[in-house]
């Protein structure tokens, strides 16, 4: 076990099941009980881009917690702020991850999960850092596009002039 952890969630719930008025209620009541035994520190619902810098600065380990859903901008996200990345092992996170420290889990599989942020108390923070950040640097929209194009079979055209 990881000595001395404790859950920062910042993050909207999202019922498993399809919402009805009352399984959705139960839902967000049992995960608000969940979160109150485990004594996790709750930041409810949508964060703004000016305070995302203050969760990501608290927390040592970033874990994206997804069963089925696609990614989002959380893996740059953290990247950019040098923190190792707990993802779940479907859809594109392991071509995200490829290559680094960063850690991968069993979507839907709360053990796994469990093991991967023991894995990742064990790892050099400053060496997943610096691969992170190399990694957020490398990636900007420019040569996103331009992967994606040369993946289909174009060629990216010239930039257009700036305006």
């Amino acid at each position: 076990a990881v000595m001395h952890k404790r859950l920062l969630m910042a993050a909207r719930f999202q019922p498993r099941l399809p919402p009805g008025r009352w399984r959705g209620r139960y839902q967000r009541y049992r995960w608000s009980r969940w979160l109150k035994r485990s004594g996790a520190i709750v930041a409810n619902g949508f964060v703004p881009d000016d305070d995302v810098h203050r969760y990501a600065n608290a927390a040592d380990a970033i874990v994206i917690p997804r069963a089925t859903a696609l990614s989002s901008g959380i893996v740059g996200v953290a990247m950019t702020f040098g923190k190792i990345l707990i993802a779940p092992n479907h859809g594109a996170f392991p071509e995200y991850l490829a290559g680094t420290a960063n850690l991968l889990y069993r979507s839907g599989d709360s053990r796994s999960l469990a093991e991967a942020i023991e894995q990742a108390a064990t790892l050099d923070p400053a060496a997943v850092r610096a691969v992170n950040l190399r990694l957020a640097e490398e990636r900007t929209l420019d040569l996103t596009v331009a992967a994606a194009l040369q993946a289909a079979g174009l060629e990216a055209g010239p930039a257009p002039p700036a305006a």
